[in-house]
């Protein structure tokens, strides 16, 4: 850690302690079901679409893995 950003963090001590860092990483698709399963089990009757929905789960989280990495590739910026 730099003494500047350390002079930051000292001056500033709501960069720490207001930021919240979530981490995407890759998960097999399996997991993604299982995780979206788990969730929506008892709250809330989807019926028919309860696999459609849990599917989604799933590709919103493929989508931010895969738009991640083009970020990195084209602006060389991590999100």
């Amino acid at each position: 850690m730099s003494d500047k950003f350390r002079a930051n963090l000292m001056m500033f001590p709501s960069l720490v302690n207001c930021t919240t860092i979530d981490y995407f990483f890759e998960w097999p698709e399996d997991a993604l079901l299982s995780v979206a399963k788990e969730q929506l089990m008892g709250k809330i009757d989807l019926g028919m679409h309860q696999k459609g929905v849990e599917k989604m789960f799933s590709i919103v989280h493929k989508s931010v893995e895969k738009t991640s990495i083009e970020m990195i590739e084209e602006l060389k910026r991590y999100n």
